[in-house]
C-alpha cells in the first residue's frame, strides 16, 4: 500500500485528503478512466495509454497472484484458433499505430 499525499507545494493547506492505494485499485482507477473515455469518444491516444496502463498493472498481479497471467490461458486455451494468431499481432499493430502517431513529439 501506498499512500498519496496531498500536493507538496501547498502542503498542510490542501483540503485535498490523503489516499491508500495498492495497485489493483490503480489498475481499477486507469481501466475506468479509459473506459469512461472511450464511451464518451474522446482522446483515443489518452484511452489506449490508460487501458494499456491497467492492462500491465493487472497482469503483473496476475503473475504475482498465480505466475500466470490471463493473456498466457487464453492463448493456451485458443491455441489451435485464428484468435491466437491474432492477439498479439492486433496488439502489436495497435502499439506501433500510437508510436508511429506519437514519433514526431
Amino acid at each position: 500500500m501506498h499512500v498519496v499525499h496531498a500536493s507538496r507545494a501547498r502542503a498542510g493547506r490542501s483540503s485535498i485528503p490523503a489516499m491508500t492505494l495498492d495497485k489493483a485499485h490503480v489498475a481499477r482507477r486507469l481501466l475506468g478512466a479509459a473506459l469512461a473515455l472511450f464511451l464518451e469518444d474522446l482522446d483515443p491516444i489518452v484511452v489506449h495509454v490508460l487501458a494499456c496502463s491497467a492492462g500491465e498493472v493487472a497482469e503483473y498481479l496476475a503473475v504475482k497472484a498465480s505466475g500466470q497471467p490471463f493473456t498466457a490461458r487464453a492463448l493456451a486455451t485458443f491455441r489451435n484458433n485464428e484468435i491466437n494468431s491474432g492477439v498479439l499481432s492486433d496488439t502489436q499493430q495497435r502499439m506501433t499505430m500510437t508510436k508511429m502517431a506519437t514519433a514526431g513529439w
